[in-house]
């Protein structure tokens, strides 16, 4: 079991305060869902716990499983279990999917992680995907779409299975059907689950085989929700935390809106 901690976080970006006071917990398992108005914070959030280069913390601690990683470079957290699917995912010319995850997989290679069965499991997550196996021999993203760029990374996040993963916006340029196999994907991660038991449709107990992930899903919908549900979730407003409930508080969020809360 793992624990992510946002205790009291503030942030500025260009001198302009964004973040005033993030608490947020997450455990292994969990699906936090942030939702809000159009810069309530919410990416910068993102962005910030994995240590964007812009933004200046100020306040507050990131602790992953009791250690501070608040001012931890990007890499360095990556390192410790961390994952960001970028809301606007770059392209990466020269650099395969292959060839990204192997050099990340290759510093904790087991017996079960072996160079042949990382590219086994790449090729099977793809298929279940259903990202075009051209786009795993060349630049990373390049020449994508902005759904196949969200499949692309969900590829990533399944085969790397983090201790937590922030999803910006996921749901972003995905048709219906891409939006479900994904979201599918990624309950099954946070189940403990592999490209197996998704194609098997197998249930799989909380204890089960694999490490089940956290997730923070950045969100303006409800639709992602009904296939990847959210245990808690949370409205930010104006850098702040104005609203926490389980998942009800979707539904009345699709009923009034942010004002309420505003």
């Amino acid at each position: 079991m793992s624990l992510l901690q946002v205790i009291g976080l503030q942030a500025e970006i260009d001198g302009k305060k964004v973040l005033k006071g993030i608490d947020i917990e997450v455990e292994s398992g969990e699906v936090h869902a942030l939702m809000g108005p159009n810069g309530a914070g919410k990416s910068s959030l993102a962005n910030i716990l994995l240590g964007h280069y812009r933004y200046q913390i100020t306040a507050g601690q990131i602790l992953l499983d009791g250690e501070d990683i608040t001012y931890a470079t990007t890499s360095e957290k990556a390192a410790k279990g961390l994952f960001l699917l970028q809301q606007e995912p770059p392209e990466l010319p020269g650099v395969t999917v292959g060839d990204l995850l192997h050099a990340i997989k290759e510093k904790s290679l087991s017996y079960e992680d072996s160079f042949q069965g990382i590219t086994d499991e790449t090729k099977s997550y793809a298929d279940y995907l259903g990202v075009n196996q051209a786009l795993l021999t060349r630049g990373i993203n390049v020449g994508a779409s902005g759904g196949e760029k969200k499949r692309v990374e969900s590829l990533q996040l399944a085969v790397l299975r983090p201790k937590f993963a922030i999803l910006d916006e996921l749901d972003s340029g995905l048709d219906v059907d891409a939006l479900k196999k994904v979201a599918t994907a990624v309950k099954g991660l946070v189940d403990g689950k592999d490209y197996q038991d998704l194609q098997s449709g197998a249930d799989i107990a909380p204890d089960g085989p694999h490490r089940q992930i956290g997730v923070m899903i950045v969100t303006h919908y409800q639709r992602i929700l009904e296939y990847l549900p959210a245990d808690r979730v949370h409205i930010l407003a104006d850098g702040k935390i104005v609203a926490s409930g389980d998942a009800s508080l979707v539904g009345e969020i699709e009923k009034v809106g942010y004002k309420s809360w505003l």
